[in-house]
């Protein structure tokens, strides 16, 4: 595994493809939004016959006239849209999410495998002898399984957060939008606007700061594996806001560290070993 030079595993080249990945789908979502309030004139604000973008069920002519009634079938038909580009769910039982396409695993994957190498990288210089391992094996480890299946879930939850945040702001957006007799340019202008600002604004910190958190932790694990007891924490060549990194700098146990790291959005720091 590449190392930068200041002995930081190299984790940018994931940070670039899963924030392209966030990206590509935010950025088909605000092309929905436009095809439904701007070409299908989904709020009947012009004389054009009016439906909804044509994915999933919410293709059904868009009949209300009251602003809250349109404005609730829009966020429904906004949180199904989500649910296709953004989460990739395929089914929901009511609220409750049971398949999904896992797209965001392919990159928490790749980082776990980042720090069980990261790991390996450390222990050898401490005079650890540590074989290679097919990642398959290691993979079947109870404390390695159970540890990636929770992040895994924890991607997709944060995920699924930052949505429901957006949510909250589109709706806020769109009844001022309607209330104010806004055309529909504006309107959906104004809702790609918090797409930007809260959605993909968020998504990126959090695909670099769960990259982050997954190589962490799966060198935790690793050092788990060959006895470690202690870790030193090596502050980032990242930014740091009010120094909180240097402050924390120090020996910690291995109980300790655990769900330490990150300690900010966008920190860079990982662990040592100490033998």
């Amino acid at each position: 595994m590449p190392i930068t030079p200041k002995g930081f595993p190299y984790l940018a080249g994931i940070h670039k493809q899963y924030m392209a990945e966030m990206n590509r789908r935010f950025g088909r979502l605000k092309a929905l939004i436009t095809e439904s309030i701007v070409t299908n004139d989904c709020f009947r604000l012009t004389n054009k016959p009016s439906v909804l973008s044509t994915m999933a069920a919410a293709a059904l002519p868009f009949k209300f006239t009251e602003n809250p009634a349109k404005v609730e079938a829009f966020m429904e038909w906004l949180r199904a849209a989500q649910d296709g580009e953004i989460l990739g769910v395929t089914e929901r039982v009511g609220r409750r999410v049971v398949a999904h396409s896992e797209w965001q695993n392919v990159y928490v994957r790749r980082s776990y495998e980042k720090g069980i190498v990261w790991a390996r990288h450390k222990l050898k210089e401490q005079g650890i002898d540590v074989p290679e391992e097919e990642l398959r094996a290691i993979f079947n480890r109870p404390i390695h399984a159970d540890s990636l299946g929770m992040m895994y879930t924890r991607n997709f939850t944060e995920l699924n957060g930052i949505n429901e945040a957006m949510d909250q702001k589109i709706s806020r957006e769109l009844i001022d939008g309607l209330s104010q007799g806004k055309n529909p340019r504006e309107i959906a202008r104004l809702i790609n606007k918090n797409v930007d600002n809260v959605g993909r604004t968020r998504a990126r910190t959090l695909a670099r700061t769960e990259v982050n958190r997954t190589q962490n932790e799966a060198s935790l694990n690793r050092y788990t594996d060959y006895g470690v007891e202690k870790v030193e924490l090596m502050v980032g060549p990242g930014p740091c806001p009010s120094n909180i990194c240097p402050d924390a700098a120090g020996i910690y146990t291995l109980e300790e560290a655990r769900g330490m790291l990150p300690l900010h959005c966008n920190c860079s720091c990982t662990w040592a070993p100490v033998v």
